[in-house]
């Protein structure tokens, strides 16, 4: 699972840096496609069929991994709302694949940390959702800052540039 959300974000990180124009590049960019946030939805299911019912809000912690797995939800949430932003302005281009692959991603991870804190959950499952936590957290933390952070400064330029001397 790991390696392929890494792989998959940095094919959302492509999708956002060359956006479909409709311009003939020469090449096929790689997009996020439905497939990719149509199998998150099954694994979500999947874990969910391992959890008890939510029958109130749930507080993050309980666990350290639940609490990092809260904590790569929080950031692929911020992710999400800069896409949106992002998709929000005049002239740019933002697939409708990318913004639903983020949301989904970040229920996996909502439902990932529900994992360590459900007395039903497995062993098996809980040691598979912690051998990924800080690879992904890492590689969404990666994307939200590579990827976005040109469109960011391009969306709000620094209103002083100060260039380092040598």
């Amino acid at each position: 699972m790991l390696a392929r959300i890494q792989n998959e974000l940095f094919d959302l990180g492509a999708d956002l840096c060359v956006p479909d124009t409709g311009k003939d590049l020469g090449y096929e960019p790689l997009r996020i496609l439905p497939k990719q946030y149509e199998r998150i939805e099954a694994e979500i299911d999947e874990l969910n069929a391992e959890l008890a019912p939510l029958r109130s809000f749930v507080l993050p912690g309980g666990h350290p991994a639940s609490a990092h797995l809260h904590v790569t939800r929080t950031v692929c949430r911020r992710a999400e709302r800069l896409i949106v932003e992002l998709a929000s302005h005049e002239g740019e281009h933002v697939s409708e694949g990318a913004v639903a692959y983020v949301n989904r991603l970040s229920d996996f991870f909502f439902v990932a940390s529900q994992i360590y804190v459900d007395s039903r959950a497995t062993a098996a499952t809980r040691a598979s959702a912690q051998s990924f936590i800080a690879f992904v957290t890492l590689g969404v933390g990666m994307f939200v800052g590579n990827y976005l952070a040109g469109k960011i400064v391009d969306m709000y330029p620094p209103k002083t540039v100060v260039k380092a001397s040598m």
